[in-house]
């Protein structure tokens, strides 16, 4: 099969799990055969990463970031409304490669509601891959929104996507923005390799106990929730503990903050590592610390963490938690200071024996719900169901391919910005006066 893949980054650059899972399903897909070519931006690429796809990578996108200012209006209508440069790359990418399905992944920076809108009045089948709520804080403004139909010919609308997402409520989010007709989802979780670790038998008696942060430096990650708990605990407490911190980001005030507060001595942030050596400080710690905010859509970092017999204290409620049980293979926590502090404290006391069952209950979940090999290709069979349902409803048009679409000049979205500030300003008055 035929598939080109559109996402804003593709690694060797990423932000998150998002491309790097991206880059997992597509070198799978290419494994066993499909045909591949990716069109990205070259956003985050580094001097130093090295390119090791086999496959056709085209980095001609545009990855537009929304400036603060209200100034910056055509920055943030090439982010959310339509880009007409990325529009006419894609539109010609399909033209030229011809292919049987396209698979999506985030497209929020390129214009993506134009491209939805595109993806859609194409008769090539089409399927979103969803790891976040992407569409997320997009200002659906009516006005730009009505603009872009009438400029980008809504009307002739008559492809409907489909979507793989990694938790119901992921599509039910993505539903509701109520962006793009779709027909069918498909739930399909995060996945891990399943290697032999080593899970010994119980842990050796008065342990200090070894925890694992491992993600994005960042304040919505948890990672300084963290460092709250911990100050609010006694010293006998804290000397039973030793937390690494693994991840790039706001690495200088997480260590501002460590050396603040006197905890250097119970923590160490390390400096990033391979997937391999974080593979080997998870099967050596005993919990994993994920305090991560609600809307987090998945979490591949608790899976890893199961995969290697490391039991993750998470917050309740994300996307991974459909598959855990307190105090069975995990240890779920409300996200606040007290939560984390006693999810804390209830590891120290917890025995051996306990320490030893969960891990092993953790690692059985693992496997048995995300074990790459059964994900991914459930992946692949997913790609390929979509290609032959479309296949069969609508073979006599296979072939039609869009017309060139009008660029939107800058006139017209400075216009565009501008009358429907004014229009949010007069909106936002009259509620005031109302109001008063």
């Amino acid at each position: 099969m035929r598939i080109l893949v559109i996402s804003n980054i593709f690694p060797p650059g990423f932000i998150g799990g998002y491309e790097l899972g991206a880059r997992e399903i597509v070198d799978y897909l290419w494994q066993h055969g499909d045909d591949i070519q990716v069109l990205t931006s070259e956003s985050l690429d580094r001097e130093d990463d090295r390119e090791t796809a086999t496959y056709p990578i085209n980095r001609s996108l545009v990855y537009v970031v929304e400036k603060p200012s209200r100034i910056q209006n055509r920055s943030k209508f090439k982010n959310y409304w339509a880009n007409e440069s990325n529009l006419r790359i894609i539109e010609s990418t399909i033209n030229e490669f011809n292919p049987d399905l396209i698979l999506g992944f985030n497209l929020r920076g390129l214009g993506v509601y134009s491209i939805l809108n595109l993806f859609q009045a194409t008769n090539t089948p089409t399927c979103l891959y969803l790891m976040d709520d992407y569409l997320s804080g997009i200002n659906l403004r009516s006005l730009s929104r009505a603009c872009v139909d009438l400029s980008f010919r809504k009307e002739k609308l008559n492809n409907v996507l489909q979507v793989i997402s990694m938790t119901d409520r992921l599509a039910d989010q993505f539903s509701d923005h109520g962006l793009a007709r779709v027909s069918h989802f498909s739930t399909i979780p995060g996945w891990v390799d399943i290697l032999d670790v080593g899970m010994d038998g119980p842990l050796e008696t008065g342990k200090i106990r070894q925890f694992i942060y491992a993600s994005r430096i960042s304040e919505h990650k948890g990672v300084y929730l963290i460092l709250e708990a911990l100050r609010g605990m006694r010293l006998e407490e804290l000397s039973q503990i030793y937390i690494k911190f693994f991840g790039d980001g706001e690495r200088p005030k997480l260590d501002k903050m460590i050396e603040d507060m006197g905890l250097s001595k119970y923590v160490n942030v390390a400096t990033p590592i391979t997937k391999s050596l974080l593979r080997a400080e998870l099967s050596g710690a005993d919990f994993m610390l994920f305090p991560t905010w609600a809307k987090e859509p998945f979490g591949f970092i608790v899976v890893e963490a199961m995969a290697n017999g490391c039991i993750p204290i998470v917050t309740n409620g994300i996307g991974v938690t459909h598959y855990l049980d307190t105090g069975n293979n995990s240890i779920l926590i409300e996200r606040d200071i007290k939560g984390l502090r006693d999810a804390i404290r209830a590891s120290i006391l917890m025995s051996e024996n306990e320490i030893s069952e969960m891990k092993l209950s953790a690692r059985r979940t693992a496997e048995e719900f995300f074990d790459s090999a059964q994900v991914l290709s459930d992946v692949r069979s997913t790609l390929n169901s979509i290609f032959l349902r479309n296949k069969s409803e609508d073979s006599q048009h296979r072939n039609k391919r869009v017309s060139t679409r009008r660029a939107i000049p800058f006139h017209e979205v400075f216009l565009i910005n501008t009358i429907d500030s004014i229009a949010l300003a007069l909106k936002l008055l009259i509620i005031r006066l109302f109001k008063l």
